[in-house]
């Protein structure tokens, strides 16, 4: 059985404690599980977790902390709200 957290440093928030702990009740342990994490913010409570819960834990990082890529491009375009749907869609027609 897999286990995927998705967005794990809010499952595992208090907020979501008391149902991500009833689905870990239920659920088989150790040998018969394997657990996936995945969050786009790594807070000290996921690497808590990881080392306390996770046998041979894996980390993948993509990029480091508040990389960008040197291609992207950001623009900015101020609109009346009433052409806001409108515009959205011309600019991804425009740039897709």
């Amino acid at each position: 059985m897999e286990q995927v957290l998705e967005e794990a440093d809010r499952l595992l928030g208090e907020e979501f404690q008391k149902p991500t702990n009833e689905i870990l009740k239920v659920i088989p342990r150790g040998g018969e599980r394997r657990t996936y994490l995945f969050s786009a913010t790594m807070t000290n409570k996921v690497k808590k977790v990881a080392r306390a819960g996770l046998r041979n834990p894996v980390k993948l990082e993509v990029a480091s902390k508040y990389s960008t890529v040197d291609t992207l491009k950001q623009q900015m375009m101020t609109v009346p709200v009433q052409y806001k749907v409108a515009s959205c869609l011309v600019v991804l027609l425009v740039f897709q």
